[in-house]
């Protein structure tokens, strides 16, 4: 395998110093949208493509990939709270949540693994 290329990334379209498009040997590559301030959204190598929402306090309250949505919701402190998902069957579960007392101490925190039943 002497002098043989095995690997190389080509990134095209700089965006503020971060790569919009990147190409990889095999053919593959994989894309980003960046706003002023966050990526926005993104295309894996297999095509997959990645949605992300952030709120007013520049924090992602989404994600959505393949058509699943994780949902984080956050306190008046920034701290996360609960999260969700929601599956491509429209079914939208608990997959963490903690419970604050007044002063902010964690009270109880929960994670949730259980799948629907169809």
């Amino acid at each position: 395998m002497s002098g043989q290329l095995v690997s190389r990334v080509k990134y095209l379209d700089i965006f503020d110093g971060k790569p919009q498009r990147t190409e990889y040997l095999d053919g593959t590559f994989e894309t980003s949208v960046y706003n002023c301030c966050h990526m926005t959204s993104s295309m894996d190598r297999e095509g997959i493509e990645t949605i992300i929402d952030y709120d007013d306090f520049d924090r992602v309250t989404s994600r959505t990939r393949a058509g699943i949505e994780d949902v984080t919701i956050y306190d008046g402190l920034g701290r996360v709270v609960e999260t969700r998902r929601k599956g491509t069957d429209g079914v939208t579960m608990t997959t963490s949540k903690r419970s604050s007392i007044l002063w902010g101490g964690c009270v109880k925190r929960t994670t949730c693994l259980i799948m629907p039943q169809p």
